[in-house]
């Protein structure tokens, strides 16, 4: 990685860094403080902070858009694109939820927030410049990922289903960090932050770090290498022993971690379980085939879910007030319950089409730091929401979405010898 920067302050890349690394800025913060006696005073100036770094990043983010030295480089009407793209939501949710108390009362707040943060991160993915220097700033984020991962696992004894996700995405960047500057400093962070998400009890982090490096490499390593190899063989060594001294390794892992959830599963035999999402997705596919052109709106799947199940243990889970926001747990039934099929369809369509330009891109490019860029939000932002979280709630989501401003088309899409 080149470190010396050019001539040009890198004022839009500091800023996106800066929200991309939000999160983990003020989680990491917040373990410190609760970790060191005599600090928890300062909570209240620390966890505003992720907020803060939104609103001032998206305030110079378009004092740098007006600015002409970058005219040529960014997309002339991405801030009247996030303007209608605030618009549209605003009315859908206006629309759908005016007659609903269940999603006014408990969504209302949040659905403004979350609107102002997700218009920022789509805005913010539309004008980025120089994804090199991008990646150069986050790499801060992999130190802050390993801080907030070891205080918060080994210390604090936290939830470790949000450490695993909060850290893949700094993990994702250091594996690109190693791989276009083959510094070892870079692979070994790497190692450590597959370390706290493999005893972590979040499968779905460990399951999309073993997609990203699939991806990443079939994408950007051009072919089968001597390395790619030797990891492949240590994987199926690994996997063999695993196997052959199962109950050895988990008593162990039970003993050095035992607020793992994975490790737990393990323990119980039931890895695999879904934590009834099959019972969710089965709910949602009947009651998108039953009025597949309903438009149910925002947040539908929350009180669909909540008024259906209140008081019952059908999902394999109670529903009860106190614990009444369960969601589709994947993008797609999302989309389709809340816009019906034929917006909803569409939507879903746009979306796949941006992951098939985004994967193609990555394949033809020379720029490597674009096309790893790509992938990583391809995964954080898009995949991550097929089995859990909400395109609502992950802002990452509405970077992804930017994307569709730059990454190139293709004017002709060819199937077979046919050419369209």
């Amino acid at each position: 990685m080149v470190n010396n920067l050019d001539n040009r302050k890198p004022c839009i890349e500091i800023m996106v860094a800066l929200l991309l690394m939000a999160r983990v800025i003020e989680l990491c913060a917040e373990s410190v403080v609760t970790s060191i006696r005599g600090l928890s005073g300062l909570m209240v100036i620390v966890r505003p902070i992720e907020e803060i770094i939104y609103l001032v990043g998206f305030v110079l983010l378009v004092v740098f858009y007006f600015n002409h030295s970058y005219e040529e480089r960014i997309n002339s009407h991405t801030l009247l694109k996030t303007f209608f793209l605030v618009c549209g939501m605003v009315v859908v949710y206006a629309f759908t939820s005016a007659n609903n108390a269940f999603i006014v009362s408990n969504f209302r707040g949040l659905f403004f927030k979350i609107l102002i943060y997700g218009a920022i991160f789509y805005f913010a993915a539309s004008i980025t410049v120089d994804y090199n220097k991008v990646f150069y700033y986050l790499r801060f984020g992999v130190v802050l990922s390993i801080i907030y991962g070891f205080i918060s696992a080994l210390v604090l004894n936290l939830d470790y289903m949000v450490i695993a996700s909060v850290i893949l995405l700094h993990t994702m960047v250091a594996y690109h960090l190693y791989k276009s500057t083959s510094e070892m400093k870079y692979f070994l962070l790497f190692v450590v932050l597959c370390g706290l998400i493999a005893v972590a009890g979040s499968r779905g982090a460990l399951l999309w770090l073993i997609v990203f490096y699939l991806m990443y490499n079939f994408c950007l390593a051009r072919g089968i290498t001597k390395k790619g190899v030797i990891v492949v063989v240590v994987l199926l060594l690994g996997l063999f022993f695993s196997v052959a001294f199962q109950t050895e390794i988990i008593s162990i892992l039970i003993r050095l971690f035992p607020n793992s959830r994975t490790i737990e599963m393990l323990a119980l035999s039931n890895i695999a379980d879904d934590s009834s999402r099959s019972n969710i997705w089965s709910f949602f596919i009947n009651e998108i085939s039953q009025n597949p052109f309903k438009i149910h709106g925002l947040f539908a799947d929350r009180a669909a879910i909540n008024q259906t199940f209140m008081n019952t243990n059908k999902l394999g889970y109670w529903i009860t007030e106190t614990r009444s926001y369960s969601y589709a747990h994947d993008l797609f039934l999302e989309i389709l319950y809340d816009f019906g099929v034929v917006i909803g369809g569409f939507i879903s369509v746009k979306i796949v089409s941006l992951v098939v330009r985004i994967i193609r891109f990555a394949k033809e490019t020379d720029d490597i730091n674009e096309a790893g860029f790509y992938i990583v939000i391809v995964v954080y932002g898009f995949l991550m929401l097929l089995i859990s979280d909400s395109f609502l709630l992950n802002v990452y989501f509405w970077f992804f979405l930017g994307l569709i401003n730059k990454v190139p088309k293709r004017k002709r899409f060819r199937i077979g010898e046919i050419y369209l």
